[in-house]
């Protein structure tokens, strides 16, 4: 499946600004594995999210209109709500970096954590050497 979008109006930011129009494909082999194609180049399915957060383009998005999301929109509670506001407003990318950052900044923490313990052993070994 190829999708092309006219980007004749810039609305896409970023390196894909450049081009009047982007295509997305999707290889699904026998097996069941995807394959993402952005503009030819293959790519991960996180790229082709990212560049369209913030354009009302992204899963949650209010451009679309599938059955039954207008009863969604109309029931959603305030959490739900501020979902859809934030991908309309376009800050939901920002939100997805920061989560993203933390997470890099726990999985750091946690590695500094086991390479102090690693030097604690280690100079354990060398004064018990000594």
């Amino acid at each position: 499946v190829e999708l092309l979008f006219d980007n004749s109006e810039t609305t896409l930011e970023g390196q894909y600004a450049k081009y009047a129009e982007i295509a997305i494909r999707r290889e699904v082999s026998r097996d069941g594995i995807s394959t993402y194609y952005l503009n030819g180049t293959r790519c991960r399915r996180k790229d082709i999210t990212g560049v369209f957060l913030g354009t009302g383009l992204g899963p949650r998005s209010y451009s679309i209109i599938e059955q039954g999301m207008i009863s969604r929109l109309i029931e959603a509670k305030p959490e739900e709500m501020r979902v859809f506001l934030e991908e309309a407003a376009g800050i939901s990318k920002y939100k997805e970096r920061r989560k993203e950052t933390s997470n890099r900044i726990k999985h750091t923490k946690e590695n500094l954590a086991r390479l102090q313990d690693v030097l604690e052993e280690v100079e354990k070994h060398i004064k018990h050497l000594d």
